[in-house]
């Protein structure tokens, strides 16, 4: 968040600009500042109070006027209550407080973020358009999404790989909290496939599936490995029996 000088650690090879630095006169956006550490939220206060920093390394004081915005998962007051979040930082932060309802308690929502998940992860199916059926739909719209949008996402970049790339329906939408893990694995019709023999539906979904571990870990080939459950040897081989380039 403070960048660094030249030289100040190892590997530090040259002076590296701050996210405040960079946002100066503008916006920055802390996403989930509940989990920075104890020493990091000092030198956070300083920025709030005083509006200057030093980059790691360095001496000289960097004045900077940002609009911040904060996100938490967490009732920082009660952090705070725990010994987890510093008070005066929290005093600092906390002048407009905007709550964001859970997932589950605006479902009206469900619709709309959905087609744009779908848009969103395209690439998964060539690009070509996917329409989500009614039923499916439902599905979605009967689930509480404990995990809330970031759930949601996920399901549906799952249920692209199952679809076949024309309609996501009921069978392919699999809820990532195992709500329903007593229905059993998801049932592909035949239908779907069409001609296509087993060994080239089961090559098309690994295919995908690949794919979207790939991009999930913005193409870290040791995350995805781990995301899929396979040596990393063994996705490379893969991908280069699927010509999916490298990076």
């Amino acid at each position: 968040m403070f960048g660094h000088e030249k030289g100040a650690f190892t590997g530090a090879i040259r002076k590296k600009q701050g996210r405040f630095e960079l946002a100066h006169n503008g916006t920055i956006l802390l996403d989930e500042v509940d989990d920075i550490p104890t020493e990091i939220q000092v030198k956070l206060l300083r920025v709030v109070e005083q509006q200057e920093f030093e980059r790691v390394g360095g001496e000289t004081h960097i004045r900077v006027d940002v609009r911040l915005i904060c996100t938490t998962k967490c009732d920082l007051l009660q952090l705070v209550k725990a010994g987890k979040f510093r008070e005066d930082l929290y005093y600092r932060l906390n002048v407009i407080n905007l709550a964001i309802p859970p997932l589950r308690e605006r479902p009206g929502d469900i619709p709309l973020l959905a087609r744009h998940f779908v848009e969103k992860h395209s690439t998964l199916v060539d690009d070509r358009p996917v329409t989500i059926a009614a039923h499916a739909m439902d599905e979605l719209m009967r689930h509480s999404w404990p995990g809330n949008v970031r759930e949601l996402e996920h399901v549906l970049e799952r249920a692209l790989a199952f679809c076949g790339g024309h309609e996501i329906r009921p069978e392919h939408i699999i809820a990532l909290s195992g709500e329903n893990a007593d229905a059993g694995p998801p049932t592909l019709e035949m239908a779907e496939f069409g001609k296509r023999g087993l060994s080239e539906t089961v090559a098309d979904i690994e295919q995908r599936m690949i794919i979207m571990a790939l991009k999930q870990c913005n193409s870290n080939q040791a995350k995805a490995a781990q995301r899929l459950g396979i040596p990393r040897t063994t996705l490379r081989d893969k991908m280069a029996k699927y010509c999916l380039p490298a990076n």
